[in-house]
């Protein structure tokens, strides 16, 4: 008998998608907090995807 996985997240971003896609390619039945109608909230010191990219185009002497 087999198992759920549980992933946990705060976006379905690089890291997630690519666990979440070996997982299932593996066979094995993932959950993801939509799955249950689970709403996370975004971290307070990471401002989105891109916040790298602005801080090093805008010359930021803090990113994060």
């Amino acid at each position: 008998m087999g198992f759920r996985i549980g992933l946990l997240y705060i976006r379905f971003a690089s890291m997630p998608q690519a666990l979440w896609a070996a997982l299932r390619e593996d066979g094995r039945e993932v959950i993801r907090p939509e799955d249950l109608q689970i709403r996370t909230q975004a971290c307070g010191g990471k401002r989105g995807p891109s916040s790298l990219s602005w801080a090093i185009l805008t010359g930021a002497s803090r990113w994060g």
